[in-house]
Parts: C-alpha cells; sequence; structure tokens
C-alpha cells in the first residue's frame, strides 16, 4: 500500500425487511495528497478503488428460476457497482510562509495520518 492511502473495509448489514438482513461490504482506499499555496497547507482527501458487495450471493443461485426478480434485481443493483462515485474533501490550514514544503503527509502504523515537519535551520 502507498504511504499516501489507507484501505478502508467497511462491514455492515442492511435492512430489507421482507428477507434476511444481507451483508453489505464497502471497501474503498482513501488517498491523501499535500498541496502548498501561499500562506497555507491544503489536503486533498479523496477515495478510490471503491467496490460494493452484498451477502446476496446464496440467494442469486435459488432465486435464478425467476421465482422473485426482485431479489436478483436487488441483489444487481448493491454488488460492486464500478460507478460509486469518489469522494472528495479539501481541508485548509494556516501555515507560516515556506513552511509548507517541508512537511511530510502519509499514513503510518495503524491508519494514522502523520503530518511531520524537520527544520534543519542553525539558530
Amino acid at each position: 500500500m502507498r504511504s499516501n492511502a489507507v484501505h478502508v473495509d467497511l462491514d455492515a448489514e442492511a435492512t430489507v425487511g421482507f428477507i434476511p438482513n444481507p451483508e453489505v461490504d464497502i471497501d474503498f482506499d482513501l488517498v491523501v495528497r499535500k498541496r502548498c499555496e501561499a500562506d497555507k497547507l491544503l489536503l486533498d482527501l479523496k477515495t478510490e478503488n471503491a467496490t460494493t458487495d452484498t451477502g446476496f450471493a446464496w440467494w442469486k443461485d435459488i432465486l435464478s428460476g425467476g421465482a422473485l426478480p426482485a431479489g436478483l434485481a436487488l441483489h444487481e443493483a448493491c454488488s460492486g457497482d464500478p460507478s460509486m462515485p469518489s469522494i472528495q474533501q479539501t481541508v485548509e490550514m494556516a501555515m507560516k510562509k515556506n513552511e509548507c514544503e517541508a512537511l511530510d503527509v502519509h499514513f503510518a502504523a495503524a491508519a494514522n495520518l502523520q503530518i511531520c515537519y524537520v527544520s534543519l535551520g542553525v539558530q
């Protein structure tokens, strides 16, 4: 995995009501990119490689005879949608002039986002 990205795996359960609740799996990479402007740091956060899946695989086999076409349509609508939109957000932080370029921004162990500044100036 890249140091500017972390993989997110969300496992949830959908409430359907008329059948057992299916599992819903949402996976994506959260990517951070650093940009510098005059006196500020900009962190661009964006999701990439998003996929979804449901626990309906066994239902698809059972329903393939056409008894409940709505079940099949639900499965197709919820699983592996490659058109899932990405989410983008920019976080802005004030900085002293010219300090932004020296910052290192990356994900470390346990998916902690670290913003490190090292000054090698002599006083």
